[in-house]
């Protein structure tokens, strides 16, 4: 019984070793790792523990917004007429903006859109 524990450990300890030994190789090749003329990505796999922190760190951010459809990020940068930014405006440039936010909203209120967070629009 004794002999099956140590061995066991033994093995679990010669598994992280080549692990390590394998992510510092694959770190050491710029070309990195290919099979069949594709490209591999290796990384170590997430433990339980890390896993579980992170869902509950993405659940306590989505709590925070309290949307999932990113509805916050729509009135990011938006200008209104009569504001400090609108100053230096002209009022068809005005009229412009108010037209693609009354846009935006209307498409907002289906449910299928959404805002994206990755992509911005410049106007």
């Amino acid at each position: 019984m004794k002999f099956t524990v140590t061995f066991q450990v033994f093995l679990k300890q010669l598994m992280k070793f080549s692990v390590r030994c394998l992510t510092e190789t694959l770190l050491c090749f710029k070309t990195g790792i290919h099979l069949d003329g594709r490209k591999l990505q290796v990384t170590l796999a997430l433990s339980r523990e890390k896993t579980k922190k992170m869902i509950q760190e993405q659940k306590t951010v989505q709590k925070e917004y309290g949307d999932k459809r990113n509805l916050y990020l729509a009135r990011e940068g938006v200008i209104i007429s009569g504001s400090h930014a609108a100053v230096d405006l002209s009022k068809e440039d005005i009229l412009k903006r108010e037209r693609a936010e009354a846009e935006k909203k209307s498409k907002l209120k289906n449910p299928n859109y959404f805002v994206s967070t990755s992509r911005y629009v410049y106007m």
